[in-house]
């Protein structure tokens, strides 16, 4: 069944199909986390978040090789544990040549730059609020020739990229480098939804907000029309339109944990 499940997943993959045993990935690793509710009677060892929420609640954590189709853990946690808090756990099993998926759960710029300095590899929608930066290549220098490093780099405001683009357009910038610290350089892919499919990420946020009475400024609203993907694979590996493509691979692995 594991076996026919995993098939299903790569086949249905349209940059995948037909093409395992070319691949330069060693490893595709899918992480995912489920949480259920426990009798109050286990609050002691899995807390829940209490309230109006149950007392004791339950976290787990699969990581899963698409290509072997082997589970390589299956951790339980509290129901308060937040997801980034397993990257330890995921760094320890990152090796050269692995590409790693995970959604913005698990998103920590310094988690990405450790898989890229192991020879791995990722793909990942980027995380609204990430700062993000390209070469200045008008820098100023001081007299001595030296570069004045405020005017190394400028930022990048992904809201007017946008602007232009169509309904369906994909477009990709070379070399951004993502976080304050300027130290992780990747390719950002960025494809422009459709009116309907921004409309209903609009009102999935307007759900979200509502309870609290709170509201969504229009930065908000216009970043929800945009897929924005960071990337440290070559081009000549994984093209443009092939980043999406290989992301939904994730969503096999949420079938599992659902």
């Amino acid at each position: 069944m594991q076996k026919i499940f995993n098939d299903m997943i790569l086949n249905q993959n349209e940059t995948l199909k037909g093409h395992r045993d070319s691949l330069t990935f060693k490893r595709i690793l899918l992480n995912d986390a489920t949480g259920y509710s426990l009798p109050n009677k286990f609050c002691d060892e899995y807390k829940g978040s209490g309230g109006s929420s149950s007392k004791s609640a339950i976290k787990i954590q699969l990581q899963y090789d698409l290509l072997s189709g082997n589970f390589l853990c299956c951790d339980f946690f509290s129901g308060t544990v937040n997801d980034f808090n397993y990257l330890d756990l995921m760094d320890a099993q990152a090796k050269p040549k692995d590409l790693r998926l995970a959604d913005l759960g698990y998103y920590k710029i310094d988690y990405l730059k450790e898989i890229d300095l192991k020879g791995a590899f990722y793909i990942s929608k980027l995380k609204s609020g990430t700062s993000l930066y390209e070469k200045n290549p008008d820098v100023k220098r001081r007299k001595d020739g030296s570069i004045i490093k405020s005017s190394e780099y400028k930022k990048i405001d992904i809201l007017e990229i946008i602007k232009p683009l169509s309904d369906g357009e994909i477009i990709e910038l070379k070399d951004i480098y993502i976080g304050s610290k300027k130290e992780l350089k990747n390719r950002l892919i960025i494809t422009k939804l459709s009116e309907e499919n921004k409309m209903k990420r609009v009102e999935k946020q307007l759900d979200a907000v509502r309870p609290n009475r709170g509201k969504i400024n229009d930065r908000n609203i216009a970043r929800t029309s945009i897929n924005a993907y960071i990337s440290n694979i070559s081009e000549y590996v994984v093209t443009t339109e092939q980043i999406h493509d290989i992301y939904s691979l994730i969503w096999g692995i949420m079938l599992i944990s659902a």
